[in-house]
């Protein structure tokens, strides 16, 4: 596995880009967040997206479109 690093989203992410935030160990085969207020951002156009999550923390992954929460139903 990587090493640890501290990313901060710095400036507006780019249509089609991805931008994460908080302590992050990268790899080429994935990224995985370590610690509790990591934030992915993804900035797609189109229909649909597709992502993995998987996760071990009692807090609840949060998920908003296009400024709305898709959390509550």
């Amino acid at each position: 596995m990587g090493n640890v690093k501290s990313y901060k989203i710095s400036q507006a992410i780019g249509e089609d880009q991805v931008g994460i935030s908080g302590e992050w160990v990268a790899t080429p085969e994935y990224i995985k967040s370590e610690s509790d207020e990591s934030i992915l951002e993804l900035n797609f156009v189109g229909g649909r997206v597709y992502l993995v999550l998987e996760g071990t923390s009692s807090l609840p992954i949060t998920v908003d479109l296009d400024g709305k929460s898709l959390n509550e139903k």
